[in-house]
């Protein structure tokens, strides 16, 4: 089974579609953590904040791209089974 890319996880740089739709993805990433044991290095938040301050660029017409992403912000991505957006 192929890791979601980041495109395809609850992990993306948009906001979420719904109250409802939030629950589950939170749900999701608390259930990786646990599974994972990240929940030793990070609480919830301490991991999302990490991946919060990635900086996205989007223009019209033009895929996102994303800035640079250090190596425990790879770590995070990995150990929540998601593929890491690649840096710009």
């Amino acid at each position: 089974q192929r890791s979601p890319s980041y495109r395809e996880s609850p992990l993306v740089c948009a906001a979420p579609r719904g109250l409802a739709r939030h629950r589950c993805n939170v749900t999701i990433i608390k259930k990786r953590m646990q599974d994972t044991g990240l929940f030793k290095q990070y609480t919830l938040q301490g991991a999302l904040d990490k991946l919060d301050i990635i900086e996205c660029f989007t223009a019209p017409g033009q895929a996102l791209r994303v800035g640079e992403i250090l190596e425990k912000q790879k770590d995070i991505y990995v150990a929540l089974g998601v593929e890491p957006p690649t840096s710009l």
